[in-house]
């Protein structure tokens, strides 16, 4: 096979592979539509058929009735209380009764005839007008075929004899009311059934992402355990060499070995923070009063990072002190530093919501693209310059381990918003 067609069938693969999400969602949708579709249309065949079966028997009554008029009124009338039916009659072409037997109307409300027939119903078929306030149906038929009628202002028609029967309605309106709850039982079960596969189908999305993410981590375990061992004697090596340089060396060297020392130091903090991120994340958790504790933390900050609390004195939390250190002084650092050009208004806001307490730690920077918020916790990642991409990861690590949740988000006029959500320590020992 060509390298070409290898390549453009990898691309197509990855294209697929990295939208298969938006195309289980696209289906999906497709798919309830369909069957939406399929519900309506199966109740308005139903609606249908009733009315057919509705036309026959009134066709059917009008002639037994007719039949038994030409005995006797009292056959007839005894007939009509045999199918139902309140009124059957013939009407001239202006709605004058020519022969009607119940509650047949002297005069046919014409007009509602011709609104019904420019509804859309056939005169030759049958026209229905149903009354759901009495429970009635009133069925108007053309005695002879194909031909247009109106009257008055609603045009110049030519309309001949009318037969017309009024007949008990409360079956059909019955059948109609049911059709119309199952097929809004059924639209709602199908949204419930859809709504379910949607959950399941995301929950597996998210404990696939889990499953690599920690198959990732143990790969990357494995690898750190080796590389920090073989890492770290060749830096105790040049620590001790810088240092007999420091010595030996006139005065002049001494910049370029400060040069040597910083990046030993650096390399020596990112070795041991991976280190970190690989043990047990939970430490020897003890209890943190957070108001004093981030007053204190901010100090240590030269921008001017505001404070808020929300009215609260104190509040208190279970970790582990220099986890919790590492944690929030990762977190501002960060917030401070997500603008070059302007100040980024770093603010932390405590607020507590019945047994958990939410630290925000909010920025007026640059914000996080869509798709660095994805990767934002994988290790390594970052979009930083200057940056290891550690830091939020093993951040995560330890407020997971502490009982608790991180989450990042855009925030409204520009920025990030990150919070930490805590077990309120209140929570557990008994205080109100």
């Amino acid at each position: 096979m060509p390298a070409k067609t290898i390549t453009a069938n990898k691309f197509k693969f990855k294209f697929v592979q990295g939208r298969e999400h938006i195309l289980f969602y696209v289906g999906m949708f497709l798919a309830y539509l369909l069957f939406v579709g399929l519900i309506v249309l199966y109740s308005r065949n139903i609606e249908e058929k009733v009315l057919l079966e509705l036309k026959f028997d009134s066709e059917q009554s009008f002639n037994t009735i007719y039949m038994a008029l030409s005995e006797s009124d009292e056959k007839a009338l005894a007939a009509m209380e045999d199918k139902n039916i309140y009124a059957v009659g013939v009407y001239s072409a202006d709605g004058r009764l020519y022969k009607g037997l119940g509650e047949a109307p002297a005069i046919l409300p014409i007009e509602h005839l011709i609104e019904n027939m420019e509804d859309g119903q056939d005169s030759t078929l049958g026209v229905y007008i149903v009354n759901e306030t009495e429970k009635t149906i009133d069925y108007f038929r053309l005695s002879r075929l194909n031909v247009a009628f109106g009257i008055g202002g609603l045009g110049v028609y030519d309309i001949p004899e009318i037969v017309y029967v009024k007949t008990d309605g409360t079956e059909y309106l019955m059948t109609i009311k049911s059709v119309k709850v199952s097929v809004f039982v059924g639209i709602v079960a199908l949204s419930v059934l859809f709504l379910v596969i949607f959950n399941v189908y995301n929950s597996n999305r998210a404990y696939k992402k889990e499953i690599a993410r920690n198959e990732n981590l143990v790969k990357l375990g494995t690898a750190v355990r080796t590389l920090t061992h073989e890492i770290k004697n060749p830096l105790s090596a040049i620590t001790i060499q810088t240092g007999l340089l420091h010595k030996l060396l006139p005065e002049e060297y001494t910049p370029d070995l400060e040069v040597i020392d910083h990046e030993v130091t650096r390399i020596t903090n990112l070795t041991n923070r991976v280190s970190e991120f690989l043990k047990n994340p939970i430490g020897g958790p003890v209890e943190i009063e957070l108001v004093s504790f981030l007053t204190d933390l901010v100090r240590l900050f030269k921008q001017n990072i505001r404070l808020d609390f929300s009215g609260i004195n104190m509040i208190t939390v279970l970790f582990d002190a220099d986890r919790a250190r590492s944690v929030f002084e990762n977190l501002i650092k960060n917030a401070t530093e997500s603008c070059e050009d302007r100040d980024a208004q770093v603010e932390v806001k405590v607020k507590k919501k019945k047994d958990r307490v939410f630290i925000d730690v909010m920025d007026r920077g640059d914000g996080i693209s869509e798709e660095a918020m994805e990767k934002i916790f994988d290790p390594f990642f970052t979009t930083k310059i200057h940056g290891s991409g550690i830091g939020l990861a093993i951040s995560n690590q330890f407020i997971k381990a502490a009982g608790g949740k991180l989450s990042l988000t855009p925030r409204e006029g520009g920025g990030t918003v990150v919070e930490v959500e805590l077990p309120y320590l209140a929570a557990s020992t008994g205080e109100a």
